[in-house]
């Protein structure tokens, strides 16, 4: 359990290392072809690998993400992430997903955040 525990971890912690780079290949490649998130932005209700991937990339990469913490669910079928995004002059907002896991693949997640903070960040990531 353990192990499998620790893989589960890592492989979350990848998604959300490659996320805050920029792509989506670690989310793509452990996520259900049907993978549903929501997001506070936008379109809120994601749906397929291609719109959840797309979604997550505009709002967590190309910003300065700080995974803050993964923590994983007893049963390794729940995950809450922690992150920290920053501008380039200093804008903070804190980022925090929960994802379901089956099987060891992601079939859904839920991203909160502060809008007009994210905002903030965003803006000077574009001036960058």
């Amino acid at each position: 359990m353990t192990g499998s525990h620790d893989h589960q971890r890592e492989l979350v912690a990848r998604i959300f290392d490659d996320l805050g780079r920029g792509h989506g290949t670690s989310l793509r490649q452990a996520s259900a072809p049907d993978v549903s998130w929501w997001l506070p932005l936008g379109s809120t209700e994601h749906r397929g690998i291609s719109d959840v991937e797309n979604a997550l990339v505009s709002i967590l990469g190309g910003k300065e993400a700080e995974l803050q913490s993964v923590v994983l669910g007893a049963d390794s079928r729940s995950a809450v992430v922690e992150q920290l995004l920053r501008g380039t002059e200093g804008v903070r907002t804190p980022a925090t997903s929960v994802l379901t896991l089956r099987d060891g693949v992601v079939v859904s997640g839920r991203t909160y955040l502060d809008v007009a903070a994210w905002r903030g960040v965003a803006a000077e990531a574009r001036r960058a």
